[in-house]
């Protein structure tokens, strides 16, 4: 905390680690959403906090954030792991600031995608280098202009959703990002973010239905064309207004299978007394079927609606995911030291 002219050092000392978080990894069976085997855990740190696990798209590695606990944003790293071995393969401390988006792997898996504020005070969405953590910006914009961006598996596109001025609901937008041209591709009085398949040829969102205030699950065709339904239920509360949109029954994000033939999303209820479910959606029309992750909901943490606590390897057989743990409660206290500096022989 500093000096004084006296000599004596005031400092902090912290004990206890509060709440952190880890990742889990654990082999499944995506049939039937079963563990197949015991979880391993990667992260065993105990002042470091890591969330948001994310696999490469060819399988090979998984990347996810960490920090040390009482560390703030600036302090935030992307570790990367072997998805083989498990070993740290390296460490990028972000040039960012305020980030508020989830990590997207490029295709290729050479970059990147993150947003928030870089250290010069701009908002914007930024291309990661997965090898040296250089920073490189792929558009300034507010926060709230591109919110949930989505590389297309070309590499050449960004999908994000964007609210419209004057209260005219939310739209999905294509951009090049070689021209900068964007396209909508659907407009709602609420749309949730785009999902990409992993061939490229679909998108998955969720929307209401405002004329019967209930949730439904949207395929819409990544190259144009008209929505289709993949599911749907009833809010089960009266119907309100769009920022009523949280209460009751309703979709939380997903994640597509490796062969981009069904999709799996988190059906929430909002109600401590009633656990989510976890439904595989087929794409060609067959019935979803609910998926045995109730597991997640115990071991990993349940959080909130924005937040994304699983992801399938491409392999469509492991599955890793946060687990929230509540250490003993952060202690601070203020401590003086004096009497610790070599004395100085004074001068005749």
């Amino acid at each position: 905390m500093g000096l004084t002219r006296s000599g004596a050092l005031y400092y902090v000392t912290t004990t206890g680690a509060g709440q952190r978080s880890s990742i889990q990894v654990a082999s499944f069976d995506f049939a039937t959403g079963k563990l197949l085997s015991g979880p391993t855990d990667l992260t065993q740190e105990y002042l470091e906090s890591d969330t948001q696990p994310t696999w490469s798209h060819d399988g090979k590695y998984l990347a996810y954030f960490s920090k040390l606990v009482r560390s703030g944003p600036a302090n935030s790293l992307v570790a990367i792991r072997s998805a083989e071995t498990g070993q740290m393969i390296r460490e990028l401390r972000l040039q960012l600031t305020n980030i508020y988006s989830e990590i997207q792997w490029a295709h290729d898996g050479r970059s990147l995608l993150l947003q928030g504020r870089d250290f010069k005070g701009r908002w914007g969405t930024f291309q990661i280098d997965a090898q040296t953590g250089d920073l490189s910006p792929i558009m300034f914009h507010p926060p709230a202009d591109v919110v949930y961006p989505n590389w297309s598996p070309d590499g050449r596109s960004l999908y994000f959703r964007r609210q419209i001025p004057g209260n005219q609901g939310f739209a999905l937008i294509q951009r090049g990002l070689a021209s900068g041209n964007e396209k909508e591709v659907i407009r709602r009085a609420l749309v949730a973010g785009p999902i990409i398949s992993p061939d490229g040829k679909y998108i998955a969102t969720s929307s209401i239905d405002p004329s019967t205030n209930s949730r439904v699950k949207l395929l819409l065709p990544a190259d144009g064309g008209e929505p289709r339904e993949m599911m749907r239920v009833s809010a089960d509360v009266e119907a309100g207004a769009l920022a009523d949109y949280g209460k009751g029954i309703g979709f939380v994000g997903g994640h597509w299978a490796a062969d981009s033939q069904s999709f799996v999303t988190r059906k929430v209820f909002n109600d401590p007394k009633r656990s989510d479910e976890f439904w595989r959606i087929p794409i060609d029309g067959s019935a979803p079927s609910k998926l045995d992750l109730s597991w997640l909901t115990t071991r990993g943490h349940v959080g909130t609606w924005q937040e994304t606590i699983f992801r399938f390897h491409p392999d469509g057989q492991r599955i890793a995911y946060t687990v929230i743990e509540k250490g003993a409660p952060l202690k601070q206290e203020v401590w003086m030291l004096e009497n610790f500096l070599p004395t100085v022989a004074a001068k005749k």
